[in-house]
């Protein structure tokens, strides 16, 4: 299953997206529209859809949740090839798809509430899975190289990327306690996402400052994995939220700043 919310001309404000979902005389639909950076869409058999139901002035409010079957006439799928030589993004393109009305998530034109909810519990857990698997790469950078005070600027890189993983070990934790009890933690899971962003690439830049030429020259496999997840992290400020999006959610919804062209911020 992937997951398709990001358009080309709506990724940070989903509420802008286009893609349309247009029920029929029994109440099904038929979607047509293109998603973009659809994680694992080459291969997957089945999309969580948020499409417009609404006009386009509706904004958040037309939207529904749906499930869509990839394997079906009228969808195109369009491998991502990225810089590090992965494949696991797609372009899809709907034209006139069926898709039956008890596939609908929730509501019809209730689709942000449930893609709000979804988005807590997938940054709530990947950030934990993440933390995990970037601690793990601090721990073999270390096992590789000699870290001491005649390297000032290695250790430094490897305080930071210390404090910034403690940092989201602590956040994440508590997220995940207040979802085990089912609280609603919302939009302050875009702390977590800031936090997980700033311990990849903090790890990452840490492994240049350790392995050195190692990391940027080395011709054995395991250097040019660490050529990879290094280029990778820099990705990890924009996928799932932009930073700057994330930014804005902080301190419009949790600490209540005025807006932008306000005079206040």
């Amino acid at each position: 299953m992937s997951q398709g919310f990001s358009e080309p001309e709506a990724g940070s404000d989903l509420a802008a997206l286009r893609t349309r979902a247009v029920a029929d005389a029994d109440g099904n639909f038929r979607v047509s529209g293109q998603k973009i950076w659809t994680s694992y869409g080459s291969r997957a058999d089945e999309i969580m859809l948020l499409a417009r139901t609404g006009t386009a002035e509706s904004r958040h409010r037309g939207l529904t949740m749906m499930l869509v079957d990839l394997d079906q006439p009228g969808v195109e799928r369009r491998p991502i090839a990225l810089a590090a030589g992965r494949e696991e993004l797609a372009e899809i393109f709907f034209s006139d798809v069926p898709v039956d009305r008890d596939r609908v998530i929730g509501a019809v034109d209730g689709g942000w509430g449930v893609a709000m909810d979804l988005l807590q519990y997938e940054r709530g857990n990947y950030a934990w899975m993440r933390m995990a698997a970037t601690a793990s790469h601090l721990q073999e950078m270390l096992q590789s190289a000699n870290v001491s005070g005649a390297d000032p600027l290695a250790a430094v890189a490897v305080g930071r990327a210390y404090l910034s993983l403690a940092a989201l070990r602590a956040r994440t934790s508590s997220t995940l306690r207040k979802l085990a009890a089912h609280e609603a933690v919302g939009s302050q899971t875009s702390v977590d996402k800031l936090l997980l962003s700033s311990a990849e690439q903090d790890v990452l830049d840490a492994s240049l400052a350790v392995l050195d030429t190692q990391v940027l020259l080395g011709d054995e496999p395991h250097d040019a994995r660490w050529r990879d997840e290094w280029w990778y992290s820099r990705a990890s400020s924009v996928y799932g939220g932009a930073r700057e999006i994330q930014h804005s959610i902080i301190a419009d919804r949790i600490l209540g700043l005025p807006k932008e062209g306000s005079g206040g911020r």
